[in-house]
């Protein structure tokens, strides 16, 4: 009996040692974290599609990620969806008066993160503005 409980108790400080051993390795070699850029106008019918299957991809990978939406004056329900997935806690960040540059917004944007942060990130640009063309953009 005394044998048995050992060697339970030494399972068991084995399966938790490899555990913390496996959590420090992933940590070490943790993927980028992903910014996506969407550009919006009047894409009530994409926006909420477009959140769900980023967000669930990046959670699916380990990645962190957040939403930089840049929003042309809709005036359907895009603002509102984006407002249900802020209050859900995905991280959002809505820009609706958009008076410089687009390529300047997106570059003040991925530098101020940048400084921020010191480690290497990944940045999706998806076009949602035309109905029928997704144009996605990938930099590294």
């Amino acid at each position: 009996m005394e044998t048995i409980l050992l060697w339970l108790l030494a399972a068991y400080g084995g399966a938790t040692g490899c555990l913390s051993v496996l959590k420090w390795w992933y940590g070490r070699f943790r993927p980028p974290r992903v910014d996506y850029y969407i550009l919006t106008y009047n894409s009530a019918q994409q926006i909420e599609w477009m959140i769900r299957s980023y967000t669930h991809l990046s959670r699916i990978e380990g990645r962190e990620f957040r939403f930089v939406i840049i929003d042309f004056g809709s005036l359907d329900d895009t603002l509102a969806i984006i407002d249900k997935f802020k209050r859900k806690g995905i991280q959002i960040e809505l820009l609706t008066q958009v008076e410089e540059p687009l390529e300047q917004v997106v570059e003040f944007h991925s530098h101020s993160v940048c400084c921020q942060e010191h480690r290497g990130k990944e940045m999706k640009v998806v076009d949602l503005r035309r109905r029928h063309c997704l144009c996605e953009y990938k930099t590294s």
